[in-house]
């Protein structure tokens, strides 16, 4: 027994030291109650052009997501030694209201990465470069009360509407008239924000800039799936936060002009990119953000590109348990009758570090979007309940 304790200590003693890990459970609950008029799906057509319209009356109850939605998340470290490390994060949204999740479980993040002295390598299901610079200059990191989310056409609504036909056969909202921004037949991908099938590099931090790349890799056998890629430049120095970022990606539209239907035959391929350029400033008792930039896609529906300027601008006021929020947004294309703009406020109190209620209101007028059309503007308020964990 002696002779056996000595040589198990002895080959304990050669083995390499074991990698420590550390997995974290995160997330967050949120519920909020209040009313809203929204944007909604509508045909595609040659009069309605981006397939939109407002709701015809007011609803009333839980909203499924709010300031910061619900989710739940793994967040996984393992240090390999020599400064390197394993990374993993699965993060998955739902619906406090109903519990019910997205059609993809992980839809928020899914990926595994190494960093260490040479930077950051991630590969699945990343937040895109683009994301980093946009969310960080909106007081309300592009949430539901966000004017920015409401009114940008190409950051924005995206997610509105469908590329694939209904039952009538015709195609419906943004996604209709722009084309495949997400996979095909699924709207709730949001590829600005968030990208499938990625490698994304972040070089170290040098004199508070980080360089970031990030590409999509086409898994389709024919070639033909909407590809993307991201790139960004990030300064962070004191109070200063700044940075560019660029998105594009190849679209596809089914929309045939001549029958106002979905016709597979009559596909067409078209690019949406947009450029944004932002900068924070924070004075101590206020925190200023900015951003502005300038978006072009083809509008299959109109048969032609339209290039929209857009901006956001917006103030992040802490006093004492509480925290105030305010900003306005706009985006106008001078191939378009009208322009977009919307404004928000929020007023946040933290009970603790954790847990917070807050009230929100968001308003947005449409004259670009839904030009011709009788109602014309969307509004939504809340009041809500939020916890970290």
């Amino acid at each position: 027994m002696k002779r056996s304790l000595i040589a198990l200590a002895a080959v304990a003693a050669a083995a390499p030291a074991t990698a420590q890990s550390k997995l974290t459970l995160f997330g967050v609950a949120e519920a909020q109650v209040g009313q809203w008029r929204n944007l909604v799906a509508a045909p595609v057509s040659q009069t309605n052009p981006f397939g939109a319209a407002i709701e015809r009356g007011r609803t009333r109850g839980l909203i499924p997501y709010g300031i910061n939605a619900s989710r739940f998340g793994l967040r996984g470290v393992e240090d390999l030694g020599a400064g390197l490390a394993a990374s993993i994060v699965l993060e998955n949204q739902f619906a406090l209201d109903t519990g019910v999740p997205p059609a993809r479980y992980f839809h928020r993040q899914a990926n595994v990465g190494l960093y260490g002295g040479f930077g950051q390598i991630r590969m699945g299901r990343i937040y895109t470069a683009w994301n980093d610079i946009a969310s960080n200059a909106a007081t309300g990191y592009g949430d539901t009360y966000d004017p920015f989310v409401r009114v940008w056409r190409v950051a924005g609504p995206v997610p509105l509407g469908s590329p694939v036909p209904n039952a009538a056969g015709q195609l419906t909202g943004l996604a209709g008239s722009v084309g495949t921004n997400n996979d095909p037949g699924n709207p709730q991908v949001w590829a600005h924000v968030r990208m499938d099938n990625s490698i994304r590099y972040d070089t170290p931090t040098m004199g508070g800039i980080t360089l970031s790349a990030q590409v999509q890799l086409d898994e389709s056998i024919d070639g033909k799936q909407p590809q993307a890629q991201s790139y960004a430049a990030l300064y962070v120095n004191g109070p200063i936060r700044a940075g560019v970022g660029y998105y594009t990606q190849h679209t596809r539209s089914f929309y045939n002009p001549v029958t106002g239907q979905y016709d597979a035959k009559a596909a067409r391929s078209g690019k949406l990119e947009t450029y944004t350029a932002a900068f924070n400033y924070d004075f101590g008792p206020v925190r200023l953000v900015s951003m502005a930039g300038q978006s072009r896609y083809d509008v299959f529906s109109l048969g032609k590109r339209i290039t929209s300027t857009e901006w956001s601008v917006g103030a992040v006021v802490p006093v004492n348990a509480w925290a105030l929020r305010f900003s306005v947004a706009g985006s106008n294309s001078n191939d378009l009758p009208g322009r977009d703009w919307g404004a928000g406020a929020e007023a946040l109190y933290n009970l603790s570090k954790r847990s917070a209620l807050y009230g929100a209101y968001s308003y947005s007028k449409y004259d670009e979007l839904l030009a011709g059309q009788a109602r014309r503007s969307s509004y939504i308020s809340a009041l809500g309940i939020r916890h970290f964990f």
